[in-house]
């Protein structure tokens, strides 16, 4: 029997452009598991060393490729970010329609929502790399972690929590409009929002409990 997908359909292509190689890893693993045949994940090129660069890289990609949406995961460790210069960098990427996904100091950030609170505000992503080992013992912000089965397996891990991800981020008040991009302090996200757009565009995400719990298929938002 083939398996059902809650996927609105014609399907429009979309693009996520990450910063480094672990978003891009773990975008392509959430594309994988949830069937996502219209989702590209391109990591950005290296010349692209601040928001402005990146945004225009992801505007020629859209008008060339023809995607339909574009988000770019940004954060402040691969990013040059000048708080003076944000505003006008920001207000570009809104004009042309990139949407832009804030994770400060990182994405790790993100992961550690899903298991518990920060210890602290002001956390960087070491330190959140080495509180999300309480959870799973194994984990490390590496591509050899990412690129193997341990990153199939992490990626499983997150999926059922999430929701727990997104309360946390909002009673932690660290969503981006609470908490400006480029602090120089402070923990910040808006995966909650960019995840529900992701959502609404290409359908609810079905994971197999044959991958969770060996048996039976349960869906989950993700």
């Amino acid at each position: 029997m083939a398996r059902k997908h809650d996927a609105k359909e014609p399907k429009n292509p979309l693009l996520i452009y990450t910063c480094n190689e672990i978003e891009r890893l773990y975008f392509l693993q959430m594309r994988r598991d949830c069937r996502y045949a219209n989702l590209t994940v391109i990591q950005k090129t290296p010349q692209a060393v601040n928001l402005e660069l990146m945004v225009k890289e992801a505007i020629k990609m859209r008008r060339e490729e023809g995607f339909s949406a574009v988000w770019c995961v940004v954060n402040p460790n691969d990013l040059e970010i000048q708080q003076d210069l944000l505003p006008a960098q920001l207000e570009l990427a809104k004009r042309r329609k990139v949407n832009i996904v804030f994770n400060q100091p990182g994405i790790e950030f993100w992961f550690h929502l899903h298991f518990g609170m920060p210890a602290e505000r002001d956390m960087n992503r070491t330190q959140l790399s080495e509180g999300i080992k309480n959870w799973v013992d194994d984990y490390r912000s590496t591509r050899k972690f990412f690129s193997e089965d341990e990153g199939s397996q992490f990626f499983l891990r997150l999926f059922p929590n999430k929701s727990e991800a997104v309360i946390r981020a909002n009673e932690y008040r660290l969503l981006i409009e609470d908490v400006p991009f480029g602090a120089p302090e402070g923990l910040a996200t808006n995966m909650p929002s960019f995840l529900k757009a992701i959502n609404d565009e290409c359908g609810r995400c079905y994971v197999s409990r044959g991958q969770l719990y060996e048996k039976h298929r349960v869906k989950y938002d993700i």
